[in-house]
């Protein structure tokens, strides 16, 4: 659609359809008018007033939110919604919400004893003649 939009100036319609059913992107010219003339789904015009509710509760809450806690308050304040909609949508407004761990304060393999020279900590001598598994 996008495609058709922004060469239809210097081709046609009808030309570009007709290339891109030879390369096995079938669509015929009365598909590509209908779908220009479509109204806007049920679906999409509520996502999008959705869209605006669920930004403002995450930023009212400076952020700190996530799709749970933003789907209780939404039910909450009167506006009936699934939590998998708040997520799809939460994840749409706010892209960068999914970060390293707050807990995660040690690097990887954090489940390892670290022994190291002179570090406060004595290697057992049944340690120090194990070999490396591989």
């Amino acid at each position: 659609m996008r495609f058709i939009e922004a060469h239809k100036s210097g081709f046609g319609v009808e030309p570009i359809c007709t290339v891109l059913s030879e390369h096995g992107c079938p669509i015929a010219p009365s598909t590509y008018y209908q779908a220009r003339h479509r109204a806007v789904s049920a679906r999409a015009a509520r996502d999008a007033g959705l869209k605006v509710k669920i930004g403002t509760v995450h930023k009212d809450n400076f952020g700190a939110y996530g799709a749970r806690k933003v789907w209780l308050t939404l039910n909450r304040e009167g506006t009936p919604v699934a939590r998998c909609t708040v997520a799809t949508i939460l994840d749409e407004v706010v892209p960068a919400i999914a970060g390293q761990h707050c807990r995660r304060t040690r690097e990887y393999p954090h489940w390892r004893p670290r022994f190291l020279p002179n570090g406060g900590h004595e290697i057992s001598p049944l340690m120090a003649m194990r070999s490396p598994q591989v």
